[in-house]
C-alpha cells in the first residue's frame, strides 16, 4: 500500500509494463491503495512521477476511479490532484492525459471526430484551464 513499504517493486513492474508499446497506464487508483484516513497528496507524487517516468505522457490517462475513489477522497479532490500534476507538463501533455490518451487508447479518436453530436473532440486549452479552476 502506499506510503506503507517500498515503492521500487512496484516502480520495475511499471517499467516491465510500459516496456510494452500496447500498454497504456490509468492514473487511477493512487488514493484507495493508501491509508484511507491519512493519506497526503505528497504520497502521491512519487507514484504519480514514476508512471510519467515509465509511460510518458503519450500512454497516461485520467482515471477518475469512481466511485471507488469515494472511500478516500471527492471525485472533485482526485480530479484536482491530477491536474495540479499535470499542470507542469506541456498543454500537449495536459490535453492527453486528461483526454486524447483515452480516445486514442480506446480507439475512439476518429469515430468522435466524426460524429456531428460530439462537438469538439480534444479537450480544448480553456476547457481544461477551466476545469483546473473548479
Amino acid at each position: 500500500a502506499i506510503g506503507r513499504g517500498s515503492r521500487q517493486p512496484w516502480q520495475a513492474l511499471m517499467r516491465a509494463l510500459a516496456e510494452r508499446p500496447q500498454v497504456w497506464c490509468k492514473l487511477s487508483g493512487l488514493a484507495t491503495e493508501a491509508d484511507l484516513r491519512s493519506w497526503t497528496e505528497g504520497q502521491l507524487a512519487p507514484y504519480l512521477d514514476a508512471a510519467l517516468e515509465a509511460f510518458g505522457a503519450r500512454r497516461l490517462m485520467f482515471g477518475s476511479d469512481w466511485p471507488v475513489c469515494l472511500a478516500a477522497c471527492s471525485y472533485r479532490r482526485w480530479h484536482g490532484i491530477v491536474c495540479d500534476f499535470v499542470g507542469r507538463l506541456s498543454t500537449s501533455e495536459q490535453e492527453a492525459i486528461m483526454g486524447g490518451n483515452a480516445l486514442a487508447a480506446y480507439g475512439m479518436a476518429e469515430a468522435v471526430h466524426r460524429s456531428p453530436q460530439a462537438g469538439s473532440a480534444e479537450p480544448s486549452r480553456n476547457r481544461f484551464a477551466a476545469a483546473r479552476q473548479r
